[in-house]
């Protein structure tokens, strides 16, 4: 199942199905048996149902192994592989694949024997890209908002819309899908397609704290405009999440963070003062930290504290950074690569804050 373009075939109808989210929620998930395209319908039953059993019969909910909501085309059987040291999770597209083909090729060269790298992708990308791009998994609109259609302000999404769910859904799914075949990574990167990386390097700068704790890495931001204190993640840079977070994201407050970008994408205002494209209401990163709010004890460390850059967003639209002019500005996150565990390792983090995001503005 690693690494694989072809998707797993759906199930046959009265086969064991679990409804993609938000059909089924917290300690209230519950397997149905049902086709697909009954989800709609099971959905709202299974909520009362479960209620009802859980009151008149005691009974406790499915363990996190067995209750995870994932659709069936996405989920792994267990495997004997050890779990990998980092799964690099790239939210890419049809229109630019030889350009992504280019970044990912840069960035594998940095990576080392058991890592992962996955793409999320739109319909159609694996045939597209003729095995160019790493571990290819297609997400459809129709899985990413439950069945129901992506539409912005009255309008059908545009690609780019719909590619903000595809981050969070394509995090979900994945996460998801290693608790269930026991093979949670580590760390996971969750990057844009243009976003050039040396893992290795960013790991090594990483290897002072545990992926055992609720901690994540990214650059913060900010812009004119938005309200006092408010600052994000620069999605284009990358987010580090650590497997204990990464699960506790997915797992209990998955079909939250589903419900939350579904909300902001169907309708918000920009908050950029300077904004043309009116995207500062809606893209993925703009959540993160009220996202992990929701979790106690998670933190979001600024990246710039811990190291010289790891990652390069190659830019914007059509005019992108080739991959060899990008390089210079990541040289030196490799510079001192070593292993983690030795004595000499360092905690030099900062949380992310207002005070450390350009062109945020202080709280008076």
């Amino acid at each position: 199942p690693n690494n694989t373009s072809v998707p797993s075939p759906l199930p046959e109808p009265n086969s064991s199905f679990v409804c993609p989210p938000p059909c089924s929620s917290g300690a209230q998930r519950m397997e149905l048996l049902a086709a697909p395209q009954q989800c709609a319908l099971a959905c709202s039953m299974a909520r009362v149902l479960t209620a009802v059993l859980l009151t008149m019969f005691g009974l406790q909910p499915l363990p996190v192994s067995e209750a995870v909501a994932l659709p069936a085309r996405h989920r792994l059987e267990a495997v004997d592989a050890p779990a990998p040291r980092i799964h690099v999770l790239t939210v890419a597209g049809k229109s630019n694949i030889d350009f992504t083909a280019s970044v990912q090729d840069a960035v594998r060269q940095t990576m080392s024997s058991g890592d992962r790298l996955t793409t999320l992708c739109e319909p159609g990308c694996a045939e597209a890209s003729a095995g160019r791009l790493a571990g290819v998994v297609e997400i459809t609109p129709e899985e990413s908002f439950s069945g129901a259609a992506c539409v912005r302000n009255g309008l059908s999404c545009t690609g780019y819309e719909l590619a903000q769910m595809r981050f969070v859904y394509g995090f979900v799914s994945q996460v998801r899908a290693a608790v269930r075949s026991g093979a949670l990574a580590d760390w996971y990167l969750l990057k844009d397609d243009d976003t050039l990386v040396d893992v290795n390097g960013l790991l090594s700068q990483a290897c002072g704290y545990s992926h055992n704790d609720l901690i994540s890495f990214a650059y913060p931001v900010a812009c004119v405009g938005a309200p006092a204190g408010k600052f994000w993640i620069a999605g284009g840079r990358g987010w580090l999440v650590s497997g204990a977070l990464a699960e506790k994201l997915a797992v209990d407050f998955g079909d939250r963070w589903l419900g939350l970008e579904a909300d902001r994408i169907a309708g918000s205002s920009a908050i950029c003062l300077v904004d043309p494209r009116q995207q500062s209401g809606y893209t993925w990163d703009s959540f993160v930290p009220e996202v992990l709010s929701w979790i106690p004890g998670a933190k979001l460390y600024d990246a710039k504290s811990i190291g010289p850059p790891c990652s390069w967003h190659l830019g914007d639209g059509i005019f992108k950074m080739k991959v060899q002019d990008a390089l210079p500005r990541i040289r030196e996150c490799g510079a001192d690569v070593r292993p983690c565990g030795g004595s000499d390792v360092v905690r030099t983090a900062a949380l992310a804050s207002c005070e450390g995001a350009p062109a945020c503005t202080p709280v008076a």
